[in-house]
């Protein structure tokens, strides 16, 4: 997935967008051994945005998750998945992992330029990925979960049915 130049905004169910990128990376986390917990509410949330785009966010995002289970015994590597509707202003787009975190001297600078949690991480997906999110109006931020583990979320304003 890429960024393209111009976004297209237009009304997205970001239920189905997220859905198509767990879909995605489905086999990489059976092949890596990953458990997913998935949670979408029953009927479509809607979004005015660049489908392709907030796929990136959310592929950039889920990878990240894949990638810090990498060290996490067999047995024990878990995700956890969603999309929250409770707050009608906005749609919330969570991945939650149960990696060994993120070092607490770099997660206030993890949406930086050329900082990265990763070893080999060029510390460029997470800014690309705020960029995407502030430029739809919404934000992105990660915390620590206990005993251990990552939470990454963005919001997007949700759209209406009447469009609003």
């Amino acid at each position: 997935m890429y960024m393209r130049d111009r976004p297209v905004y237009t009304k997205v169910d970001i239920v189905d967008a997220f859905k198509g990128v767990v879909d995605i990376a489905r086999q990489r986390v059976e092949d890596c051994g990953v458990e997913i917990d998935e949670s979408y509410p029953p009927s479509p949330l809607y979004v005015c945005g660049d489908r392709s785009q907030l796929q990136q966010v959310a592929f950039n995002l889920l990878s990240n998750a894949i990638d810090a289970l990498e060290g996490v015994e067999p047995g024990s590597r878990r995700l956890r998945v969603s999309v929250d509707p409770s707050d009608a202003r906005v749609a919330r787009v969570e991945i939650e992992d149960s990696g060994g975190g993120i070092d607490p001297d770099i997660l206030p600078r993890l949406f930086t330029r050329f900082v990265s949690s990763k070893p080999k991480g060029m510390g460029l997906g997470l800014v690309i990925s705020k960029s995407i999110i502030e430029a739809h109006g919404g934000e992105i931020r990660a915390s620590a979960t206990q005993p251990h583990g990552t939470i990454v979320y963005f919001t997007v304003p949700a759209q209406r049915e009447n469009g609003e």
